[in-house]
């Protein structure tokens, strides 16, 4: 089974899974880093011999890491991925003035797109996004080589079903204030939860839904939304309210309601269908992705102890200066 893998897309969706950090074992540390594969810009390069990538993409994976150890071992798979992928499935001198072309343009006039990536200058990132695409274009070509069935790709849906899953509801909100902002008296909050309540049983359909919501929501913009919106399990913000209590139960069935009651109102909520694995091109796309994903890093880690790629320490000073921002031991 094949699915559209973006070969040369400009960011690096996948976040790269944790390796192992060179070890001391004697073997002499290679200098495969600093220049190499990079001869396009090979004079601005070369002109400053303390350049070196490895630094950089240490410095890239540093705004996102929890300790120090987690960013080194993501910047030593993610530079020993960019070696295999340069190795087997470079990009053409086309590709490579394209995407330069891009980074550029978009990093001119706006200093924090690199900085707020952890690079100091324009040149970082442009060369990290030149490795992005690299190994994205490597990604693609080993993805292909896969023989990855339904079955699985659903099994692993199964087992991740809440980072892919949206839920869509249909809500009609009480207010528990009158229309000066007082709030209500508890006889008539609990009179509008009865009423709200009396249309669990009442509601057929998602026709019947919007009739009530647009005929009684007390909420000002339900012209715009219609009172509808939609729940991600994986991004949603405050995971211990109600709402995400009703979106994520692992039973939940389109036409499924509720009555949420808050500090702010009552919502009588109703779940309108799904986006997932069954009925999303989008989401099978990103399953599919991810599940490969998954595969070719444990594929690339068993490269993390050959001595090819061993990698120099990270410049003392370079060291010193994460230590300090990031206040890590």
């Amino acid at each position: 089974m094949k699915r559209l893998c973006l070969a040369v897309a400009f960011f690096l969706v996948a976040a790269m899974a944790a390796g192992c950090t060179k070890g001391e074992n004697g073997q002499k540390k290679l200098n495969v880093w600093q220049i190499e594969g990079l001869a396009y810009d090979g004079n601005v390069v070369a002109e400053n011999e303390d350049f070196r990538i490895y630094d950089f993409v240490f410095m890239h994976f540093c705004t996102d890491a929890d300790h120090k150890e987690d960013a080194l071992n993501k910047a030593h798979l993610f530079s020993v991925i960019y070696e295999i992928a340069r190795l087997n499935n470079p990009l053409s001198e086309e590709e490579k003035e394209e995407i330069l072309r891009i980074s550029e343009e978009l990093a001119k006039d706006n200093a924090e797109l690199y900085l707020n990536k952890g690079f100091e200058n324009v040149l970082q990132y442009k060369l990290f996004t030149l490795m992005e695409n690299t190994i994205n274009k490597y990604k693609s070509s080993v993805f292909d080589k896969y023989d990855i069935n339904d079955d699985e790709l659903l099994d692993y849906y199964k087992q991740n079903i809440k980072k892919y899953r949206s839920v869509e509801l249909q809500v009609l909100f009480y207010s528990l204030k009158d229309e000066n902002g007082n709030k209500l008296s508890q006889e008539v909050i609990d009179e509008k939860i009865e009423k709200a309540e009396s249309y669990l049983d009442k509601i057929q359909t998602s026709s019947d839904m919007d009739d009530l919501i647009l005929d009684e929501s007390e909420d000002p913009g339900v012209i715009e939304t219609g009172g509808r919106m939609t729940v991600s399990l994986e991004g949603y913000q405050n995971k211990d309210d109600e709402f995400y209590a009703f979106s994520s139960n692992p039973d939940l069935k389109t036409g499924d309601m509720t009555v949420i009651v808050d500090e702010y109102g009552i919502y009588l909520v109703r779940c309108d269908g799904f986006e997932d694995y069954e009925n999303s091109e989008e989401v099978r796309d990103a399953v599919y992705n991810d599940y490969c994903t998954l595969k070719f890093l444990k594929e690339m880690e068993a490269h993390l102890d050959d001595e090819k790629y061993h990698l120099e320490d990270i410049k003392e000073d370079i060291m010193d200066k994460i230590i300090t921002q990031y206040q890590w031991d």
